[in-house]
Formats: C-alpha cells, sequence, structure tokens
C-alpha cells in the first residue's frame, strides 16, 4: 500500500514538472513573438521616416536612448575630429652613429637598454634600430623585446 502511495506521488510531481515546463515554454515563445513583431513595427516606422524624409514620423530610439539621427550626428563629428599623423623626425647618421658605437663597445644589449645607453626614446630608437638592421650593420640574438644587438 505504501509503494503505491509514493508511486502516485511521484507520478503527480512528474506531471506537475512537466506542466510547468510546458507553461514556461509557451511563455517564452509568446514574449518572442510579441518582441519579433514590435521589432518588425519599428523597423517598418524607421523605413516609413526615411521614405517620407524623416519629418512625418518621430525618430526610433535605439538602445542608447539617443534617436537615429543623433547617434548618426555623432558618428559623424568623431569622424571629424581624427588628427593628422604626426610626422616624425627623421633617422640622422648622427643617431645611427652612436648607437652603433654603443653597440660596438657594449654588444649584447636589449633595445630597451641601447635606448638607455643613447638617450633616446622608444619611437626613435626603434626607428634606429630597424634602419640599422636593414643596411646589416648589426646582428640580432633572440625575438621581439628580448633579442639583443652585437655589431655584424
Amino acid at each position: 500500500m505504501a509503494l503505491e502511495s509514493i508511486a502516485g506521488v511521484v507520478i503527480t510531481w512528474r506531471m506537475a514538472t512537466h506542466t510547468l515546463e510546458s507553461t514556461i515554454a509557451e511563455i517564452v515563445s509568446r514574449v518572442s513573438l510579441q518582441m519579433a513583431m514590435e521589432i518588425a513595427r519599428a523597423v517598418r516606422q524607421g523605413i516609413a521616416a526615411e521614405i517620407a524624409g524623416g519629418a512625418a514620423a518621430a525618430p526610433i530610439k535605439q538602445a542608447t536612448g539617443r534617436s537615429t539621427k543623433e547617434a548618426g550626428t555623432a558618428a559623424r563629428s568623431t569622424e571629424r575630429k581624427r588628427r593628422k599623423p604626426r610626422k616624425l623626425p627623421r633617422v640622422t647618421e648622427a643617431q645611427v652613429g652612436s648607437l652603433l658605437a654603443i653597440i660596438k663597445k657594449k654588444p649584447g644589449l636589449t633595445s630597451v637598454e641601447l635606448q638607455k645607453e643613447a638617450g633616446l626614446d622608444s619611437a626613435q630608437a626603434k626607428r634606429v634600430l630597424l634602419k640599422l638592421r636593414q643596411s646589416g650593420r648589426v646582428k640580432t640574438k633572440g625575438l621581439r623585446s628580448a633579442a639583443r644587438y652585437s655589431a655584424a
């Protein structure tokens, strides 16, 4: 008798769980359908506003809270604010010569150590070392920041 009542409780619980899951699935389906319909309506309004010249319908708000017109203005204003690339000073033979002299005097230094020895900023030292490597006057051992320089 006790076994039958336990089995009855288990079956009732499974039916309740199944009913709860199907109810949740129905709610999710209904909400997603409503959202899809709202999105489609908003898109149609936006297209109609674009066709009409934008004055007939109120602008549609974006997720950021700005209207599409404001968002377009913001995007264009950032495009205008782009700076021209700054011209970097050219590598002089004096810089090349001084860095080559340091490399000959102290082989095995990294680019950061060479930069400190020569008193150059990192961008300038990078360009001078690139010129020395391309001309074949220095050799490197290692990769990237661990590369050590010696005279060729």
